[in-house]
């Protein structure tokens, strides 16, 4: 037992002195990689020793060229050749004043210039930003040995031009664009002006507001930069002339022609339109594309000059064309009346045109003299009366009476003897004025006016007073001779004028009269129809007594038909009438008037 804790423990020391043999070892490498470091260290000072001996040796060629726009950044690239040197010292030096300038200590660079040494000792570059005109010139980088020269041109704008003066044409009222362009639309130049040659002598309009031209004028657009063209909106005739576009030391002149509006057509023109109907005022601008500065529409009509616009009598009935087509100033008046009708004119800041507008109402037919007319008592009659256009509407239609030299108003006011007892006869077609008067009198005849707008027209009513009522005897001659007895005829009242007044005052004798007419019609009837009755119960002999006058006939055929005709006439004596019965073709018609 103890023999073998013996070797264990034998065992355990050589375990550690290998163990410690080991410790050795690492120990003895890491003082190697320690000297290794060490000598890098040394080889490191060692080369930078020898890049310090032998300085910075510049890279590139001696004269370089430059070119960038304005307003941009440009890098001035200067660097050793060897990336590990550093030159002992660095200067950035300028001759744009013509003198050599220090560009970092120059205040004219401050904030504008960044060096990269700093990070990387080798480059020596020059960055600067926001270029101006004046930093063009020769940039020198400098080491304690050399140097390099490098010409920077920093690229203004170069306007675009043309030969001589280019002109440019615009409209009163409208906005033009005057163009101005670098030849390089990147170039932004630093200032830009623009004036116009007011009596020989160049008035700045811009970047200062100035004159006529006040909040009237800006740049197109500063996208891209090179645009320089300029706005003038709202042109006058003042507005135009020449003017300078100037950028940087360069300038270009333009020729401004404003046109305003010269109306066409004749400077009197004369229109006839129908009342109710719609007129268009011819008036326009000679060239489509100008527009007038200004535009008003006036009219004579009251008598003193008013403007159509804003006048109440026209509200709702005009139209202008000029929002759509800037040339056309022409005026539309619907719904014409006649107080329409006068002098219009049309007026832009120049010139004018007149109008007369003559508002054609209803001229009346006439014939010369005075016309005729003839009604009967108690009937109805029309009085003549038309417009020669039978489309025309006059607005107002009077018909007048003459009464004791004294013309009434008859219509459209119904007034005195004729009150409702006239009328239009139609207004289908509108320009039929004709009158109607109906249950005419006595009264009614004299001289009537028929009056529309201006125009009139006389008409002279006379009676012939009223037809008889009775029928009138026809008799058809035959071959046959008869004896007629010789009708005795006596005018009854009926039969005579009567005016209205005296039928309506004795209306109850005209109901008694018609009632005894009708009697005496009726009875000679009867006693007819009884003769024939006796008459064919006597063998063809006719006789009738107490009212039949007493004849001996004819003795009948029996193939001829059994008509007689009759010819009845009534005298108002004391005896009793006689009719007389006549055989055969002939025929008489009766004629029976009352008394």
């Amino acid at each position: 037992m103890a023999a073998v804790m013996m070797k264990c423990l034998y065992l355990l020391s050589v375990v550690f002195h290998v163990a410690a043999v080991m410790m050795k070892c690492l120990y003895l490498l890491s003082v190697v990689f320690h000297v290794a470091a060490v000598m890098m260290k040394c080889l490191y000072l060692i080369s930078v020793v020898f890049h310090v001996a032998a300085g910075c040796a510049l890279s590139g060629e001696n004269n370089t060229e430059i070119t960038q726009h304005k307003g941009g950044s440009v890098l001035l690239p200067c660097s050793c050749s060897d990336l590990l040197s550093k030159p002992q010292k660095l200067t950035w030096e300028t001759f744009r004043t013509g003198r050599l300038t220090e560009v970092l200590n120059d205040e004219h660079y401050r904030g504008r210039y960044q060096l990269f040494n700093n990070i990387s000792p080798a480059n020596l570059s020059l960055l600067i930003s926001d270029l101006r005109e004046e930093d063009q010139g020769v940039y020198r980088c400098s080491t304690e040995k050399e140097h390099r020269d490098i010409f920077l041109y920093v690229k203004g704008c170069e306007l675009v031009k043309k030969t001589g003066v280019e002109e440019v044409t615009g409209f009163i009222g409208e906005s033009v664009v005057l163009p101005c362009v670098c030849t390089d639309l990147q170039d932004d130049p630093k200032r830009v002006t623009w004036k116009f040659n007011k009596n020989n002598h160049f008035q700045e309009i811009y970047s200062k507001q100035t004159g006529n031209h006040s909040n009237r004028v800006k740049l197109v657009s500063k996208n891209p930069p090179g645009n320089l063209s300029l706005l003038i909106s709202d042109l006058t005739e003042e507005d135009q002339g020449n003017y300078r576009c100037s950028a940087q030391a360069d300038h270009r002149d333009l020729r401004l022609s404003v046109k305003g509006c010269a109306l066409s057509g004749e400077y009197n023109t004369e229109i006839t339109q129908h009342k109710g109907g719609s007129v268009l005022l011819p008036c326009s601008c000679s060239d489509l594309l100008s527009k007038p500065q200004k535009l008003t529409w006036e009219t004579f009509r009251t008598g003193r000059l008013t403007e159509v616009l804003n006048d109440e009598h026209y509200r709702g009935r005009y139209q202008l064309f000029n929002n759509i087509s800037p040339a056309n100033l022409s005026l539309l008046i619907s719904d014409l009346r006649e107080e329409d009708q006068g002098v219009y004119r049309c007026s832009t800041e120049k010139e004018h045109r007149d109008f007369s507008l003559y508002v054609k109402g209803c001229e009346l037919v006439k014939k010369t003299g005075v016309e005729e007319v003839t009604g009967f008592i108690g009937e109805s009659v029309v009085l003549p009366c038309v417009c020669t256009d039978l489309q025309d509407d006059p607005k107002r239609v009077t018909w007048k009476f003459n009464k004791n030299n004294h013309f009434q108003e008859i219509y459209s006011k119904q007034t005195g003897n004729h009150s409702n007892r006239v009328k239009l006869v139609s207004k289908n077609p509108p320009g039929n004025l004709s009158l109607l008067i109906s249950d005419l009198t006595e009264e009614d005849q004299g001289t009537y006016t028929c009056s529309a707008q201006a125009d009139h027209r006389n008409l002279r009513l006379s009676f012939k007073g009223k037809q008889p009522t009775s029928t009138t005897s026809r008799t058809t001659d035959t071959t046959r001779t008869s004896v007629h007895p010789q009708s005795t005829t006596t005018k009854s009242p009926a039969s005579s004028s009567t005016t209205p007044e005296q039928v309506n005052q004795s209306s109850s004798l005209l109901l008694v009269f018609g009632i005894v007419a009708v009697l005496l019609l009726v009875i000679p009837g009867v006693v007819v129809f009884i003769c024939w009755r006796h008459r064919a119960g006597r063998s063809g002999e006719n006789m009738i007594t107490e009212g039949c006058l007493d004849r001996k006939g004819n003795q009948k055929d029996q193939n001829v038909p059994d008509v007689t005709y009759s010819t009845v006439s009534h005298v108002n004596t004391a005896g009793a009438a006689r009719v007389q019965i006549i055989d055969g073709d002939e025929t008489e018609y009766a004629r029976i008037i009352t008394n």
